[in-house]
């Protein structure tokens, strides 16, 4: 079973994290939010498309610029995600971490997985707003 959710207080694992303002220096941050790494990876496309060279393995800066644009990108990931039938409709808008293993395991139970995901977009655009007001930088760090 997929466990498609954003985080926070994470000490370790496999999750990319998105910190706001100056790097603090290391990973882990009290005040930082969390993907783990497959989850990552269904949203990865449609940041690419706002930052160039993102990578998951950080650090990622995304001046407020660019996080207004990455907010845009997974705004209209959302939008297709939600009007999306099956799995199907998302190839080639969202990544799976093993393409046939991944793909299959989303199918498997497409509406909560689907809703999971919008939660967390929604989640993480929220987050970007509202740290973008205050903080010139976000940073996708990585793990």
């Amino acid at each position: 079973m997929i466990e498609i959710e954003l985080r926070r207080g994470m000490k370790k694992g496999d999750f990319v994290e998105f910190a706001a303002g100056a790097p603090k220096g290391s990973h882990w941050n009290e005040d930082s939010i969390f993907l783990q790494d497959e989850v990552f990876g269904y949203i990865e496309p449609a940041l690419s498309k706002a930052v160039p060279g993102l990578t998951r393995f950080g650090p990622n800066e995304l001046p407020r610029a660019t996080c207004m644009k990455a907010i845009v990108r997974l705004e209209r990931l959302s939008k297709l995600l939600a009007d999306a039938k099956s799995v199907s409709e998302l190839d080639g808008i969202i990544q799976f971490a093993d393409l046939a293993e991944g793909r299959n395991e989303f199918a498997q139970d497409f509406g909560r997985n689907k809703e999971s995901l919008l939660g967390v977009i929604s989640e993480l655009t929220m987050w970007m707003n509202e740290k973008a007001k205050t903080h010139e930088v976000i940073w996708i760090l990585g793990f």
